[in-house]
């Protein structure tokens, strides 16, 4: 399901006349996203510390972009 919905994503922004980029950050934490968007083409742009406040502690985030 992420997969489609990445694509859809995708599809409709290559569509609109507007959007150049594509922008994102994901858990390092998260490996399965990690492939699904390094699979869409996504690539990796780089990494903030005590980005993502999860359950009380400071998580890192891995930035990730798409030039359409």
């Amino acid at each position: 399901v992420g997969g489609l919905l990445v694509d859809a994503m995708i599809t409709w922004a290559k569509a609109s006349s507007i959007v150049t980029k594509i922008n994102l950050r994901v858990s390092p934490d998260n490996p399965r996203g990690l492939a699904l968007y390094a699979k869409k083409g996504f690539v990796r742009e780089g990494q903030i510390s005590r980005d993502m406040l999860i359950d009380g502690k400071y998580s890192e985030s891995i930035w990730m972009g798409l030039e359409l």
